[in-house]
């Protein structure tokens, strides 16, 4: 395939498995990220050191090089917020496909209280929400406060149980994104489950369902996601709701990921966040669950050439998500020399680096895992976790 290029903005850790899908099926990488040390960066033809989230200046740089742009056969990107709107943005400017939408729908995904609005107008479940402008709040306690835009992986959230609480939460969320609005949620008590779905031509090709755990109060961090299989009832109204939405973004090919709370209070559904793309961690879940290269397929479907049904193998697939237990700058992590069969373990934050330990961010390591039985996986995923010792210094 030569001379064949994709442009994919944003390089970072959790891309990568997307990164080296593009490699592998034959294509030229141009690669885009803020970061000069960006690990995508070590398999990309061309490099564009630049913000993944202001499209303009990499459309510029691009040009230097009118040739390439004309081989571009699509803008990717399987990062989230900013990413997607200049995924799109570009895509736009050079007639290229893409996984992101066009540039309307793309700012409806990433700003909260548009995606809010958009539901309310498709009428689809949606919590009650309003933005913080220092006038009464309608919405009864507890209730979520989190930035409309330019944030993600839990940063900046928090949960108000009272409304003494409102004022510091806001503050945390405008720290969090200083340009952005703020939004009150109502906090939906119940269970936590994402939704997957790989699409061609409007044709669903893989749904996949993950079951959600998340920390409480104030941070709301990824602890275990699975592919447990759900109670028949939930699966039907998640499925259902997930593919009203992504029929109401008239979304036709690629990957798209939602995330849902099941509400223990009335029993609907409700979507929370959603993006075209797949998030971190999912890649590895859906990919061992199913017996595929998710990535490769997901590059494929946005190139318009999954022609082919998906089967499902009956695997399962966990991680587990490890944290500094506060702040601080890491000392040292150790990890346990020996794994079990069908363990993998992924680092992100090496020694020396200071942990904020406040959002998904602060990853400092998954723990991977698939089998045919639900119970040996997460045995085998919480065996190998106890193992692990974290040091650190005071912050």
């Amino acid at each position: 395939m030569p001379d064949k290029y994709i442009l994919n903005i944003g390089s970072g850790i959790w891309q990568l498995p997307f990164i080296e899908a593009i490699k592998q099926l034959g294509y030229k990488l141009i690669a885009v990220d803020y970061n000069k040390h960006a690990p995508g960066f070590k398999l990309a033809d061309e490099i564009i050191n630049l913000s993944a989230y202001e499209p303009l200046p990499i459309f510029e740089e691009l040009k230097k090089n009118n040739d390439a742009i004309k081989k571009i056969e699509a803008v990717v990107t399987m990062g989230s917020r900013g990413c997607i709107t200049t995924a799109s943005k570009l895509a736009n400017l050079m007639g290229a496909k893409t996984n992101c939408l066009n540039e309307e729908l793309a700012k409806v995904i990433v700003d909260r209280n548009q995606f809010r609005k958009f539901l309310n107008c498709k009428n689809i479940d949606s919590p009650r929400h309003q933005i913080y402008n220092g006038k009464k709040i309608e919405i009864n306690t507890p209730f979520v406060v989190k930035a409309t835009v330019d944030t993600s992986g839990s940063q900046g959230i928090s949960l108000v149980k009272d409304f003494s609480e409102l004022t510091q939460a806001a503050k945390r969320a405008i720290k969090a994104a200083p340009e952005a609005e703020i939004i009150v949620e109502e906090f939906i008590e119940g269970d936590d489950y994402g939704v997957f779905g790989l699409f061609n031509e409007g044709e669903i090709k893989l749904i996949q369902i993950i079951k959600r755990t998340v920390s409480g109060f104030p941070y709301f961090l990824p602890l275990f996601y699975s592919t447990t299989p759900v109670e028949f009832e939930i699966e039907n109204l998640l499925k259902a709701s997930f593919i009203k939405l992504v029929n109401s973004f008239e979304y036709k090919s690629g990957p798209f990921y939602v995330e849902f709370k099941h509400s223990n209070k009335n029993k609907k559904v409700y979507p929370i966040e959603c993006e075209p793309t797949i998030p971190a961690h999912i890649d590895y879940l859906v990919s061992k669950s199913n017996g595929i290269n998710l990535s490769e397929l997901a590059l494929r479907s946005i190139l318009v050439q999954l022609n082919e049904n998906i089967d499902k193998t009956e695997n399962y697939s966990a991680c587990k998500f490890l944290y500094a237990d506060k702040p601080g700058v890491l000392n040292s992590v150790e990890f346990p020399e020996d794994s079990d069969n069908g363990l993998k373990v992924l680092k992100k934050y090496k020694v020396g680096q200071k942990i904020k330990n406040s959002s998904a961010a602060d990853i400092l390591a998954v723990i991977y895992s698939n089998s045919n039985s639900i119970d040996e996986v997460t045995n085998s995923i919480n065996s190998y976790f106890r193992k692990i010792a974290v040091k650190q210094d005071e912050e």
